[in-house]
């Protein structure tokens, strides 16, 4: 009985410390979503900024912000643990390549 009790046991701490490093993993996946979002939204509002004006500042906060959303795009693709999650990875990649193509700023600089 006791054998039994002690397999038990050994089993359910190595269940337990499997499920952490998913959810650890899991929960990576969404904090990279989460922060490419935030930074395609302060892009946006960099490019309200230029359009309102004031190109420098819209500029550097959009390069800033361009530079984040890489930073965060690439934790994305080291933790890719879902079926399926590669290629919505790589989709984002390439449908973001095609808007930084599309953008353009007055004085010229893309």
């Amino acid at each position: 009985m006791g054998l039994v009790v002690m397999w038990a046991v050994t089993n359910l701490v190595s269940l337990g410390r499997r499920a952490t490093r998913s959810c650890g993993k899991t929960t990576a996946a969404f904090l990279a979503a989460e922060n490419m979002v935030d930074a395609l939204e302060r892009q946006e509002s960099a490019v309200l900024l230029i359009f309102l004006g004031d190109s420098e500042k819209g500029i550097h906060q959009f390069r800033e912000n361009e530079a984040m959303f890489l930073q965060w795009l690439a934790r994305a693709k080291d933790n890719i643990t879902i079926q399926g999650e590669g290629e919505l990875v790589k989709s984002i990649e390439a449908h973001y390549g095609e808007v930084q193509t599309g953008v353009f700023f007055a004085d010229g600089s893309a």
